[in-house]
């Protein structure tokens, strides 16, 4: 199984993303992003691109921030074979989730795993690179969720052990 990866954390703010504003609200005196990006390093990225500018973004190796949809296509066309997608806004994501989802998606040859529940939006996504780059090409746009636009795409979903993981902060009072 690969054991370190690359991965795109949406945060909002821009044209990739549906409203991904809770990303940036403070959860725990930090922002539900900075939670997410912290699952996401300890599953074992070893480089993380978040797609809009955080005021406060985790001083790390290997992060950046990119806002344009070529930007984030000439990264994934840098990366290995398979690449995450999640959103900033599902701070109670765990790593444990994200590398069960990895070994679902590997070890089976899916094109896309979903992180989700039956009642629940997208929360991250294990994607072939090749499909990722083929979804920015056809539509212009990407986000954990847009990816299932594309037809002929062998998919799964991992549900979490713990539905409460993909509970999102959409806003103050979430």
């Amino acid at each position: 199984m690969q054991s370190s990866f690359e991965a795109i954390i949406f945060t909002g703010g821009n044209e990739n993303c549906d409203n991904h504003s809770g990303a940036l609200e403070t959860v725990l005196f930090r922002p539900a992003a900075e939670w997410v990006f912290c699952a996401v390093s300890k599953a074992g990225a070893k480089q993380v691109v978040f797609t809009t500018a955080l005021a406060d973004v985790p001083s790390a190796e290997g992060v950046s921030v990119m806002a344009g949809v070529s930007d984030l296509a000439e990264f994934a066309a840098s990366c290995g074979e398979h690449l995450l997608l999640v959103c900033g806004e599902t701070p109670l994501l765990t790593a444990r989730t994200i590398r069960r989802a990895q070994e679902l998606h590997i070890k089976n040859g899916y094109d896309l795993t979903a992180v989700k529940t039956e009642r629940t939006r997208t929360a991250a996504v294990w994607c072939k690179r090749d499909c990722f780059i083929k979804a920015v090409e056809m539509y212009g746009e990407v986000s954990p969720h847009s990816l299932f636009k594309s037809r002929g795409l062998r998919c799964a979903v991992c549900f979490p052990g713990d539905q409460s993981e993909l509970m999102r902060i959409t806003d103050k009072f979430t």
